[in-house]
């Protein structure tokens, strides 16, 4: 028997005594199972960022007039994309709070627009009326003895502080011959008032039971010649007179 014979009997042999010892080692023992999956398999879905509403209008803004120089603020509601101010003078803005000084007295056409995220926009145009600042009234005392031509107007301000209530201006005088326009902020005009009323049964009135601490603007209109007429603005200072009230109490808590 050649070399070759013999080591092909060996390896058999050998071979046969693995195979052997590997059919014993496996009495007894189930074949291996891989574990069961429980569960979904799906991979979840990404959160999406949530989009932004239209902005649907309307366009809402107020100033503040303080002589030549007027304040805006920017009240509309909704996602805002961008917005604009055309101050009427030639001069724009972009900002949501802008501050114009005019070059001169007069009647300026402001209009404020705005665009959302879907490109589409929307605007508001009021007119402002800028003028040097016309004589203050003082709480509680009366402008006497006003006269004016038909077509003629006469200018003064209040200025009720913060905390102070039921302002009243009053036009005394004779009955229809001039008009009362009132508004926060700003000179009136025959379209953009707080309040507007005629002087009938010889008083004018415009009342305001939580003024606002700012200037409230008074226009009176005569609508014909008169004379002798009263302008007066009067309010209750109610947050000075608490803190009198509480400084009085304690100087006599002090005297005792």
């Amino acid at each position: 028997m050649d070399s070759n014979a013999r080591m092909g009997g060996r390896s058999g042999f050998v071979l046969g005594a693995l195979v052997a010892i590997s059919a014993c080692g496996n009495v007894g023992k189930e074949a291996s199972v891989p574990p069961e999956v429980t569960g979904s398999t799906t991979m979840p879905a990404a959160e999406v960022a949530p989009q932004p509403k239209p902005y649907g209008g309307p366009v809402a803004f107020s100033v503040v007039a303080e002589g030549l120089t007027a304040s805006f603020t920017d009240e509309s509601e909704g996602t805002v994309l961008n917005r604009t101010w055309d101050f009427g003078d030639g001069a724009t803005s972009v900002a949501a709070a802008p501050i114009h000084a005019y070059s001169r007295v007069g009647v300026y056409e402001v209009r404020e627009t705005i665009a959302d995220g879907e490109g589409k926009t929307f605007d508001r145009t009021l007119p402002v009326r800028v003028m040097p600042f016309p004589p203050e009234l003082r709480n509680g005392t009366a402008r006497p003895g006003l006269s004016a031509v038909a077509t003629y107007e006469l200018h003064y301000f209040a200025r009720p502080p913060l905390g102070a209530s039921h302002l009243d201006l009053e036009l005394t005088g004779p009955a229809g011959l001039a008009e009362l326009y009132v508004k926060f902020g700003s000179v009136p005009t025959d379209s953009s008032y707080d309040c507007h009323v005629a002087l009938t049964d010889g008083a004018a009135r415009c009342t305001f039971d939580a003024p606002r601490a700012g200037p409230y603007y008074a226009r009176i209109l005569a609508t014909k010649n008169f004379a002798d007429a009263s302008l007066k603005a009067s309010w209750n200072e109610t947050v000075a007179e608490a803190g009198d009230k509480k400084s009085g109490a304690s100087s006599a808590a002090q005297n005792h």
